[in-house]
């Protein structure tokens, strides 16, 4: 089912993105202590009051997160999220693999993969919760930069090829797209 003509790569993804998301791995991997892990997960992406998330966003995000008002509360509310996920996934973290295939190869069901693609604002921020859950329990590595412009492409002009190329990389490896 394999056609190399298929990019299962996200486009023109900001090449620090993947940078970023690769040091944050790697420090939650090897210099978060237990408890900054657990207080990450269970974070609330509305109102981040953990100390873990202001040390990463002042250490790590600060191209991404704008300067003051409405804007930056957006962005950082998105990376909130990204943290809780990337801190459920903590040690899962491989770039050589896209989100898609590693979602077809952990048994995501297409109703669920579906549901996640068509979520917007909040609602997709749910999913997201709910997807790293899932992968944490089936020890499902891959490229957690996709998870990041999944949720920083919302409502923006990358939204589609972003989801598109998840898309074509969950397709690509499902057995027949009935998952």
């Amino acid at each position: 089912m394999n056609d190399p003509a298929v990019s299962e790569t996200v486009p023109e993804r900001a090449p620090r993105l993947r940078a970023v998301v690769n040091s944050i791995a790697a420090v939650l991997s090897k210099s978060v202590s237990p408890g900054d892990l657990a207080d990450l997960r269970r974070i609330n992406s509305d109102e981040p009051a953990s100390p873990a998330f202001w040390r990463i966003v002042t250490s790590f995000l600060g191209a991404y997160v704008p300067g003051a008002g409405t804007a930056r509360d957006e962005e950082e509310s998105r990376w909130a999220s990204i943290l809780s996920a990337m801190a459920v996934l903590e040690g899962l973290h491989l770039a050589e693999v896209p989100l898609g295939r590693a979602l077809a190869a952990a048994g995501l069901s297409e109703t669920r993969f579906v549901r996640l693609l068509r979520a917007r604002g909040p609602a997709l921020r749910k999913q997201l919760r709910e997807l790293a859950r899932f992968m944490a329990a089936k020890a499902a590595a891959a490229d957690q930069a996709d998870l990041a412009d999944l949720v920083l492409s919302d409502g923006r002009a990358r939204q589609g090829a972003v989801r598109r190329a998840i898309s074509r990389a969950f397709y690509l490896h499902s057995e027949g797209g009935e998952r």
